[in-house]
Order: structure tokens, then C-alpha cells, then sequence
């Protein structure tokens, strides 16, 4: 199985504006949140706090009175924004990656939905706990959907990142095995004996190049 991405261009209404926007400011204070609390607990006692802990810290968090407002949004994504954050680290301590950052409410803004959402047959994206959107879906996907990425640009344009599974096909190997050996008279000598000569436009570059040499060195 492989994966692939489809982008489609989103148009909610302002009612569903409203809404994306407590989603994504949602996204952002938890993965902000989190990021403090694993940063100061790793400064403080080197422990790293993995998914498993702050996904529990996040249920406490929302029973508190003075956060109730997370639940207004689907849980399942701030759960992701978790996931995502932990991903972060991760690729940070395999030297894959930089430091994870603080989000930013003017930079672009996202949350992702793993489960429970669908396109209906009218093309409408439709989300938990919200009316569906309107969706321009200029290509026809191929694969399962499995997840889906609602992200908004600075310049104020909403989108939908659709993330699918499909069956990759591996190409059929035609023939035997055969190498291959650069060389400074013929560009490529293969193991069959056949000769490729260099390329004009290798040719062309190579005598620039001694032009510019002798030019240089006189």
C-alpha cells in the first residue's frame, strides 16, 4: 500500500468560517499548550512526555471549566494535533527535523481529521459537528480515503488535503540484469559491450570549459 495526496479548494459560508476558526484556534492551543508543558518537563526532570500522557492531560484539561471551550470542536482532531506533536519530536531527536515550534495565528492554520468524515455524492465535504462545505474537487481521486487536512493561507483561501491508500503497482522487469561504467572516451560502456558517446551538450560544455581554462590561465 502507498499513499497519496489530493488538494481541493474549500468556499464555506461565513457561519462555517466562524466555526473553522475555533477549530484551527483550537489545534493551536493544544499543540502550543503541550509543547510548553513536554519543554518545561524535559528541562525540569528529563522526562519526555510521550502521546499517551498528554492525551490523558488533554481529557483532564477539558473538564476544567476554564477550558470547556475545547469541546465545542471534534475531539478526534485535537487528538491528532497530539499525534502530530509527538511525530515532531520524534523526527527532531532522529536528527530529521528541527525543534518544534510555537504556531503562530497569522501563519497558515490546519487541524486534521483521521476518521468520520466523507464527500457526498454532490461533491460537499462533509465534517463532524459542522454543515457541509462546498468543495471543488477538479480531479477524481484514486484510492481509499483515509484522513483529511482542512488548512487556511494567510491570504485568507481554505483548503481540503485529502490523504488516500492505493495499491502500488510494481513495474514488470523487463529482461536481465546489466551494468553500466562511465568512461572518458565513451560516456557510458555497458557490460554488453555497447558503447553510448557523450552527449552534444556535454561535448558543447566540456569545450567552454577548456576555452575558458586556456583563456583564464594566458
Amino acid at each position: 500500500m502507498a499513499n497519496k495526496g489530493y488538494k481541493f479548494r474549500l468556499y464555506p459560508t461565513p457561519e462555517q468560517e466562524r466555526y473553522l476558526a475555533r477549530c484551527f484556534g483550537c489545534s493551536r492551543f493544544v499543540y502550543n499548550h503541550f509543547l510548553r508543558l513536554i519543554t518545561d518537563a524535559y528541562a525540569e526532570s528529563k522526562k519526555h512526555l510521550k502521546y499517551t500522557d498528554t492525551a490523558k492531560l488533554l481529557t483532564l484539561l477539558k473538564k476544567d471549566e476554564q477550558y470547556s471551550w475545547l469541546t465545542e470542536v471534534n475531539s478526534q482532531s485535537l487528538q491528532q494535533t497530539l499525534k502530530d506533536l509527538e511525530s515532531a519530536f520524534s523526527r527532531f531527536f532522529k536528527k530529521l527535523g528541527s525543534f518544534p515550534v510555537f504556531k503562530k495565528r497569522r501563519n497558515r492554520q490546519s487541524f486534521r481529521i483521521p476518521q468520520h468524515w466523507s464527500i457526498a455524492p454532490d461533491g460537499m465535504l462533509k465534517l463532524p459537528k459542522m454543515q457541509p462545505i462546498k468543495m471543488v474537487q477538479h480531479r477524481e481521486m484514486e484510492g481509499t480515503p483515509s484522513s483529511v487536512t482542512i488548512s487556511k493561507t494567510p491570504t485568507g483561501k481554505y483548503y481540503a488535503s485529502i490523504l488516500v491508500e492505493y495499491d502500488q503497482k510494481e513495474a514488470p522487469l523487463n529482461g536481465g540484469k546489466i551494468g553500466a561504467d562511465l568512461g572518458l572516451k565513451d560516456f557510458l560502456i555497458t557490460s554488453e559491450g555497447k558503447k553510448i558517446s557523450k552527449p552534444q551538450i556535454l561535448q558543447a560544455c566540456i569545450k567552454t570549459f577548456k576555452t575558458a581554462t586556456t583563456l583564464f590561465v594566458s
